[in-house]
């Protein structure tokens, strides 16, 4: 496969030094292939390391995409320069790298510095299901709470049950979107 070449507004962003860049633009227009060449420009041409660099990106495998490109970037120059021991270097830094997603990074100085917050180094992020489970068990406590400050004469008397029976504070947060199949009524109140 043919090396992308890039454009001349992408040649500059590679060659840009005044300052901070935002590049957008859509998928499969070489948004990569810049960050990789301006990555690789700044090792060559300013003696830069890798592991001096925060790279972020959103997704994981957008984080190891772009290691491998570097990896693949550094050995295709050092296949031309096998001598240049500095870029040799870099395939040995890359794995200390700063190539992550947000969370992962957030992760890092959290554990580094955390300490400072009174935040365990051990934390760790909840995935999805203990988020949702959760938010759950916290949204069930505030309606909760709310349903009990209600003006006993419009409340729902007895237990739980017979209280989400009644009209429940939750019924106007979690009925959100389209009711269920064939009804075409559209809930009410607002959506989350």
């Amino acid at each position: 496969m043919a090396e992308l070449k890039l454009t001349p507004q992408q040649q500059a962003v590679v060659h840009d030094r005044g300052g901070t860049l935002l590049v957008s633009a859509a998928a499969g227009s070489g948004k990569t292939k810049v960050l990789v060449d301006r990555v690789l420009d700044r090792i060559i041409s300013e003696g830069k390391n890798i592991h001096e660099f925060l790279i972020i990106t959103f997704k994981n495998a957008a984080a190891a995409e772009l290691r491998a490109k570097i990896s693949e970037a550094i050995s295709r120059e050092l296949s031309v320069h096998p001598e240049n021991r500095h870029l040799s270097r870099q395939l040995n830094l890359l794995q200390m790298s700063h190539i992550s997603t947000v969370h992962a990074f957030c992760g890092t100085v959290i554990r580094e510095y955390g300490y400072l917050l009174d935040i365990p180094s051990d934390f760790r992020v909840l995935d999805d299901g203990e988020r949702q489970e959760l938010l759950q068990k916290q949204l069930d406590l505030l309606l909760d709470d709310a349903y009990e400050k209600q003006d006993p004469v419009n409340r729902h008397p007895g237990s739980r049950e017979k209280r989400q029976c009644a009209v429940h504070p939750r019924d106007r947060i979690i009925r959100k979107g389209p009711q269920p199949a064939g009804s075409g009524k559209m809930a009410e109140g607002p959506t989350i």
